[in-house]
């Protein structure tokens, strides 16, 4: 699964012969140090985060892979994994991504990809047959900006 967060950008899979270990990868160090800094941080007590192992991810030794896909990885156990993740969605206190990064002195370098993916996504999401062809070009969730008129749906969704 790819975790895109204001910490970096991570890439995690199963590792191929361990059941309870993860593989964290990443395209530059900074991103995996600011994993471990994450569990650096994990509001459990101690001798918990010891137990689940978010202490020893905390330490984890990141390997450098320069001849792989990503030049960076971590092993730790799911557990551990998992609670750094739920740790990365406590922390998050950003209302839009994109401006976030772009604020974000060790992230605002992956903007221009994170926009790209933003918009293949959309993409992707108004070919798919589920999604309404008539709903406005303009969010209408977003402050300040409402739907015109002309810009309702002019049937209702079909129910499945």
């Amino acid at each position: 699964m790819w975790i895109c967060s204001t910490e970096g950008f991570y890439s995690i899979v199963a590792h191929p012969t361990e059941e309870d270990v993860l593989v964290v990868r990443a395209r530059c160090l900074g991103d995996l140090v600011a994993f471990r800094r994450v569990a650096q941080r994990s509001t459990l007590h101690p001798n918990l985060a010891d137990e689940l192992g978010v202490k020893a991810l905390a330490e984890a030794k990141i390997h450098p892979t320069p001849l792989r896909d990503y030049a960076f990885r971590l092993f730790a156990s799911r557990v551990a994994v998992g609670i750094v993740m739920g740790e990365l969605a406590m922390d998050n206190r950003a209302t839009n991504f994109k401006s976030a990064i772009a604020a974000s002195p060790t992230q605002a370098d992956k903007l221009l990809a994170y926009s790209r993916f933003h918009h293949e996504m959309e993409a992707w999401q108004c070919r798919q047959s589920e999604a309404p062809r008539d709903w406005p070009v303009t969010p209408v969730f977003k402050p300040g900006l409402a739907a015109k008129p002309g810009n309702k749906r002019k049937k209702p969704l079909a129910t499945k």
